[in-house]
């Protein structure tokens, strides 16, 4: 009897030490899943520092606290957060645009010895640059140097430029006079670089709160990416978007298993729908796709270089290939849409000296109609780096 109850006890605590570790590993999968930047880094900060100045942020200011602060931040092998610079160069650069307004750019970069470098780049609705550079996290660099300085530059005599050299990218505040030794580096990166940016995903604003609110994910990205229906987060300001509108939410990448899944927001911004909208997914490889041959639907080529297209229309995502082939867009539509935008001083546009190819460059993407004189109208997407 007695070894009949030892036997029932060892039972009974091998049965409560399994009820107990499947209840810790469930809590810490519900409250713990590992967000990443798409590689092997495990990020689980949530956004702190994105409105504060150099002076304010922590001794400690870590990579992956400005990764989800929205940083620009450029490593030896990787650079995150691109589209925010992306977005700086469409607002102000007048590349990009025709009309600059005011905006702010934080670029985070490293020295060989790995040391901290920040630099805040900023443009001013009077018309001027404004650059500070925080070199106190450089303990390599000179004591005298090891400080914050600030250095104003006039939209009259400076403009915002992006050099796309065969191996290098480098941003520059460059003399109006074009000369490249008077030019102010603001900061430059491989060609090469792999692009890593924050997860983010398409939807529909279906709820708002004083500081929170639910969107409901567009149809279709359950097939672009793996998502819940519905999200859920925490606004630190007041967004005067109504229900009803489509946005695009950025987020750290950490997601907890209630329903609605909850996140922590980075970015909110709402997407133009007025007639479709075209995202750019970059692939980090050297590929081009063919979206339509000059046989099928279309009386040239279409690719797609280093990325995926895909297109939303009447709220739902589909492949640009797809949404081609079931004839729920044209090219000519898309080729259309860039002009109009164009005259509307949406977006700028480029003319190549090759016979008439034109590009097209929106803020995330870039789209080239070939003109050439070897009869090449073929029509390439890309990002934002696309040359011809």
């Amino acid at each position: 009897m007695k070894k009949g109850v030892k036997i029932f006890l060892g039972i009974l605590v091998i049965i409560v030490v399994l009820v107990v570790i499947f209840v810790l590993i469930k809590y810490f999968k519900n409250n713990n899943q590992n967000p990443t930047t798409g590689d092997d880094e495990i990020i689980t900060n949530i956004p702190k520092y994105a409105t504060k100045n150099l002076e304010d942020l922590p001794k400690d200011y870590s990579k992956e606290q400005a990764i989800v602060d929205n940083c620009l931040v450029i490593g030896n092998d990787k650079i995150y957060n691109k589209s925010q610079l992306d977005n700086f160069l469409n607002n102000v650069s007048p590349s990009y645009t025709k009309n600059p307004i005011s905006d702010k750019l934080r670029i985070v970069q490293f020295t060989i010895e790995g040391q901290m470098i920040i630099k805040d780049i900023e443009y001013t609705a009077d018309g001027k640059y404004i650059i500070a550079n925080d070199l106190t996290r450089d303990e390599y660099s000179a004591e005298e140097d090891r400080k914050i300085t600030k250095e104003e530059y006039s939209a009259n005599e400076y403009k915002l430029f992006k050099s796309m050299g065969n191996e290098y990218v480098e941003i520059l505040l460059l003399t109006n006079e074009g000369k490249t030794e008077d030019s102010i580096l603001i900061c430059t990166y491989s060609r090469n670089i792999e692009l890593q940016e924050l997860p983010s995903f398409y939807g529909k604003i279906i709820e708002t709160k004083e500081n929170s609110m639910l969107v409901e994910t567009l149809e279709g990205e359950d097939k672009r990416q793996n998502l819940s229906d519905k999200y859920t987060f925490e606004t630190d300001k007041n967004y005067e978007y109504e229900v009803g509108t489509i946005v695009k939410v950025t987020y750290t990448g950490l997601v907890r298993e209630s329903y609605p899944a909850q996140i922590d927001m980075v970015n909110l911004e709402k997407v133009d729908l007025e007639k479709f909208n075209l995202i750019f997914e970059n692939s980090n490889e050297e590929r081009a796709t063919i979206l339509s041959t000059e046989d099928g639907i279309t009386e040239y080529n279409v690719y797609s270089f280093e990325g995926d297209m895909f297109v939303i229309i009447d709220e739902k995502i589909m492949n640009l290939r797809q949404a081609l082939l079931e004839n729920k867009i044209t090219m000519e539509e898309i080729l259309n849409k860039a002009k109009e935008d164009v005259e509307n001083e949406k977006i700028v546009k480029g003319v190549y000296s090759d016979g008439g190819s034109t590009i097209y460059k929106y803020k995330n993407y870039s789209i080239i109609k070939c003109n050439r004189l070897d009869s090449n109208k073929d029509v390439y997407f890309g990002n934002t780096d696309l040359l011809l």
